[in-house]
């Protein structure tokens, strides 16, 4: 997702913003500010905790925090939502550009890394919501 796609006759830059593997089709994307690169919300796989799980989402399910997905990404605002899996929802506060599933979201407090788990979807992009 994002990655850049060269076809030739544009003079646009192109990007991959989405791919369907049953039918092996990529969808491309014109330029890097269109809205389908763009989401706020992703799942993950159980997350791997450096110490415990935090009390908030012991307690509440529900934990406000920071993640990134890209090492020299700045940290961006979340809400984690704790499902009966274990599994995570993730709401970002503000839209995030190329998330792609098979990434990791690494979540801090402050300083302090909290914990990572492996993004199994991403979705739906902000083009999905409006149209």
């Amino acid at each position: 997702m994002g990655q850049r796609f060269k076809m030739g006759g544009q003079r646009t830059r192109q990007f991959i913003c989405g791919i369907d593997s049953s039918t092996q089709n990529l969808y491309i994307a014109t330029g890097k500010s269109h809205p389908s690169l763009w989401g706020q919300f992703l799942r993950t796989y159980k997350p791997h905790w450096i110490h415990s799980i935090p009390a908030e989402l012991t307690s509440n399910k529900i934990l406000f925090c920071d993640f990134r997905f890209r090492h020299n990404q700045p940290l961006a605002p979340c809400k984690l939502l704790r499902l009966p899996s274990d599994n995570l929802v993730i709401n970002v506060m503000v839209p995030i550009q190329s998330i792609a599933k098979g990434q990791f979201a690494v979540f801090y407090r402050g300083n302090e890394c909290l914990g990572s788990a492996k993004i199994t979807a991403a979705g739906p992009s902000l083009y999905s919501l409006t149209h």
